[in-house]
């Protein structure tokens, strides 16, 4: 007959623990009387009070070196002792662990003993009274829930490192740095927010001063901060809350018609479809024109032909912008090609020209309306 008691002391994380069990009993003969003398046991450690499976064996023998000693009755025993003994199966965290023990050649007595815990073991599944599901895990995935009115995550950075990292593999994609400076793609923003990337905005924009602008509207800077205007404060004639451009493929074009294009001003004179005042118009390939245009040099109105020879360029005009009734050749520098320099100019008046050509010191002038050279 065997009578036996356990106690499983439980002690907290340590590099340094004993992971083996006290096991204390009572082994008796078949009518009651205690036994002494070395004994064959081996523990066997099972997942359940009958059947189940088997986690871990302890092996107290002769052969293994470490049988075990009953005095008037009495034993105990370090289950995980001994060769080849380490109780590395089991996993503890679960009530349902269960002794069977043999002794000698005698068949595994009944009923298993279940394991139990010292009282202040309890306190081992708890963390200054909080349970393990209270906390996160560095290796597993997790949630933090609240239903407090307090701020649910607070992190301080009292040093000079980033205050938050956060990586996709071995890429840094977010990074608070010390400061506060935000960044998204990039582990050195220069700025308050860094988007080094693509952005995509579903919702409104708000400028400096939280509007979030009309249809139509673009975005202008002034140097310390940005703000929503309409086009048309930014001398674009036909502007306003809406666009004044409509595009087609790779066509632009203004989308009334009937409209003029016009730079430098809110006004442009009749009948004109492009209009520029105060600055220069450069061109830097060619332009066509199928119809007349204006300017306001004297030099430069109804032109008809051009040459160039060298670093002179030849220019026949007719002076009245309205009915081109005097015509002229005028002669410009073009030795600096971003700033021509007038020269000066021949007069004609018997006949207009449409088309002239240089030779040697004679220009000669042809008129189809008149059928001259």
């Amino acid at each position: 007959m065997l009578l036996f008691g356990v106690f499983l002391n439980v002690h907290p994380a340590n590099a340094a623990i004993n992971t083996q069990i006290p096991f204390y009993g009572t082994l008796n003969d078949t009518v009651g009387s205690p036994l002494t003398g070395t004994y064959d046991m081996v523990f066997r450690i099972y997942d359940a009070a009958s059947g189940g499976t088997l986690l871990d064996t302890s092996t107290h023998t002769v052969g293994n070196g470490n049988v075990i000693t009953v005095t008037d009755g009495e034993f105990n025993v370090l289950l995980g002792s001994g060769t080849g003994n380490a109780l590395d199966g089991i996993d503890f965290n679960t009530s349902s662990i269960y002794v069977g023990l043999t002794v000698e050649a005698d068949s595994e007595m009944t009923p298993r003993e279940r394991l139990g815990s010292a009282p202040y073991s309890f306190n081992a599944d708890a963390l200054d009274g909080l349970d393990s599901t209270e906390f996160l895990r560095t290796n597993a995935t997790g949630t933090i829930s609240t239903t407090s009115a307090d701020t649910l995550f607070t992190i301080i950075q009292n040093g000079a490192g980033d205050i938050f990292n956060v990586y996709d593999g071995g890429t840094e994609v977010l990074t608070v740095l010390d400061g506060g400076n935000v960044g998204i793609g990039t582990s050195t923003p220069a700025y308050d927010l860094t988007i080094a990337g693509d952005t995509l905005i579903t919702g409104g924009l708000y400028d400096s001063s939280y509007s979030i602008g009309t249809n139509g509207f673009v975005l202008q800077s002034d140097g310390s901060g940005i703000n929503w205007v309409a086009t048309s404060s930014l001398g674009i004639a036909g502007g306003g809350g809406s666009s004044p451009f409509t595009t087609a493929g790779s066509v632009s074009y203004l989308t009334s018609t009937s409209s003029s294009l016009v730079l430098g001003t809110s006004t442009a004179p009749t009948n004109t479809k492009l209009y520029v005042e105060g600055g220069d118009v450069s061109v830097r390939s060619g332009i066509e024109l199928t119809g007349s245009y204006s300017t306001t040099s004297a030099q430069a109105e109804c032109v008809t032909d051009s040459e160039i020879h060298g670093n002179l360029l030849y220019v026949l005009t007719k002076s009245d912008a309205f009915n081109c009734d005097v015509d002229n050749i005028n002669v410009f520098s073009i030795g600096d090609p971003d700033s021509p320099t007038f020269l000066g100019s021949f007069d004609f008046t018997s006949f207009h020209g449409d088309s002239f050509a240089l030779s040697g010191d004679y220009v000669y002038v042809v008129s189809s309306e008149e059928g001259e050279l």
